[in-house]
């Protein structure tokens, strides 16, 4: 394992790292890469079921953050997930799968979602 140094992240950092991982897609191929290894993009593509071109984006996202590593096997890329996302993304679901109610009941959490999806023209019935 690598060892880092630590630095306190500033707002933007921690708001972008954030928002890397609040993308659902980038979520699900972290996920994925934890779950299932080290996988080609036509692997990924797929499971997923994601489209090519929306999946080499998201995962130049995932590797410019540090989130993912690649490496070339032959002529194919292949993507693993970093030592420390796989800690974090474990972590991840087990508060999920240990409060998964408790956050869909968040009021908070519910009434933005209902707000953003209204912007979008979706109707939420209640």
């Amino acid at each position: 394992m690598i060892k880092m140094s630590y630095n306190k992240p500033d707002e933007k950092s921690i708001s972008l790292f954030f928002r890397a991982i609040a993308n659902i897609k980038r979520f699900r191929i972290l996920v994925t890469l934890n779950e299932k290894g080290p996988m080609c993009v036509s692997q990924l593509e797929d499971l997923l079921d994601i489209e090519q071109s929306d999946l080499s984006h998201n995962l130049k996202c995932l590797l410019n953050c540090k989130f993912v590593n690649r490496e070339y096997r032959g002529k194919e890329k292949v993507y693993s997930i970093n030592d420390y996302m796989r800690g974090l993304i474990n972590s991840i679901n087990n508060h999920i799968g240990t409060y998964e109610n408790y956050i869909k009941s968040c009021d908070i959490l519910n009434v933005k979602e209902t707000k953003n999806s209204n912007k979008l023209g979706i109707i939420k019935n209640r």
